[in-house]
């Protein structure tokens, strides 16, 4: 009972972190939107809940590969875990093309579907059409996190949710006072902390090292 606890803490808490640590540099982002004024403040309001709800799909993503990815390994079946999350890169990528094209033809309409302003409707577009630009980053740092919370490398995928906090944060810092950069500073922060975020996710995925997190078996079934 105590080593199953044991296990249960030190997998939990690096996982609860990742969330966590996000969540306040959101938070500082936020800040740094308001500090533009009400119409900046306004349209980043409104790209976030869009960003919400494209961000769900990803989620659902990041839960189904992390169990997908802990039951197999459980089993032993390390191969069917890499085929498993090489398909669901193909959805993500799949999923961020296909709401990018939309985003691209429809930015104006979709944020007018939060809000009234026409100056803000303006900018949240201009918004949108960047950030929707980077989403394939995006979902991949959702799908590679699953796996990797999945095969119990939980403190690489803390420290790569580590890394995404303080890349919203210093990018932020440089890049609002680049003069020429103006409120186009508050996206091009989350544009690049997705970019670094992902790229490191998926480094790790290539090095193979999550594979020795937890005991892999020799394969038991074919994989299907």
């Amino acid at each position: 009972v105590g080593e199953v606890c044991r296990k249960c803490i030190t997998t939990g808490i690096p996982i609860a972190l990742q969330n966590a640590m996000i969540s306040v540099s959101m938070i500082f982002l936020q800040r740094t939107a308001n500090g533009f004024g009400e119409t900046v403040m306004a349209a980043y309001t409104a790209t976030m809940r869009v960003e919400q709800l494209v961000q769900q799909p990803f989620a659902s993503l990041n839960a189904a590969v992390s169990t997908f990815a802990g039951q197999n390994i459980g089993a032993g079946l390390q191969k069917r875990v890499i085929r498993g999350y090489h398909r669901s890169m193909l959805v993500t990528v799949g999923f961020a093309l296909f709401i990018m094209g939309i985003f691209l033809l429809l930015g104006d309409q979709i944020v007018g579907m939060f809000v009234d302003d026409p100056q803000v409707i303006e900018i949240g577009g201009k918004a949108l059409r960047l950030s929707c630009l980077f989403y394939i980053a995006l979902g991949t740092i959702h799908t590679t996190r699953g796996l990797l919370n999945g095969a119990g490398d939980v403190v690489y995928a803390m420290i790569n949710g580590f890394v995404e906090v303080v890349g919203r944060i210093g990018f932020a810092i440089i890049l609002v006072h680049i003069p020429e950069m103006g409120w186009w500073a508050v996206w091009t922060t989350t544009c690049l902390t997705w970019v670094i975020t992902a790229l490191m996710s998926l480094i790790r995925y290539w090095q193979g090292k999550w594979k020795n997190k937890c005991s892999l078996n020799a394969e038991k079934e074919p994989a299907v």
